[in-house]
């Protein structure tokens, strides 16, 4: 997952949303969509922590 950078991520984060938003999801399909989110939620915010750190070092 670390190849597909940030922007990549947060898109496949909006598609799941708008697939579980949609009545014709099933069960299963949800459980999936559910598990690569919360991997997707955290590579972002890994993703994120880092980007904060290399601000702040730009920073002092």
């Amino acid at each position: 997952m670390k190849e597909m950078g940030y922007d990549v991520a947060f898109a496949r984060l909006e598609e799941i949303v708008k697939r579980l938003e949609s009545s014709d999801t099933s069960l299963d399909e949800v459980e999936g969509y559910l598990k690569e989110a919360v991997s997707l939620v955290e590579y972002c915010k890994n993703e994120l922590k880092g980007y904060k750190e290399n601000f702040e070092s730009l920073l002092d």
